[in-house]
């Protein structure tokens, strides 16, 4: 109700309402039907960063340039960085990997 009364034109709000849906669902849907299987952690911190891009990018960047396709690319990359650094189970597998390639050579 609060954007209702920020955004006085239809077509704007319209417009966020696309640009939040796209960036913040498009990149984990995407992510999935390549195979990516990350948590819920990862799907969330991943659409927390691309929602807070959006806001950023209409802030302070660029408010002119849309701003869909930088929100996506920034969702994704935080959802791989969050899924190969932060879970458990694949940060001690790679992490372990590195260590042990470290001490062979």
């Amino acid at each position: 109700m609060g954007l209702s009364f920020y955004y006085t034109d239809l077509w704007k709000l319209s417009k966020l309402t696309f640009v939040c849906y796209i960036s913040i669902v498009a990149a984990p849907f995407i992510l999935s039907v390549f195979g990516f299987r990350g948590s819920s952690r990862t799907a969330l911190v991943g659409m927390a960063t691309g929602a807070l891009s959006i806001f950023a990018w209409n802030r302070w960047i660029a408010p002119d340039i849309d701003d869909i396709l930088p929100s996506m690319v920034v969702n994704g990359l935080a959802m791989m960085a969050t899924h190969y650094l932060v879970d458990p189970e694949i940060f001690y597998i790679i992490w372990l990997s590195v260590i042990n390639m470290l001490y062979l050579y």
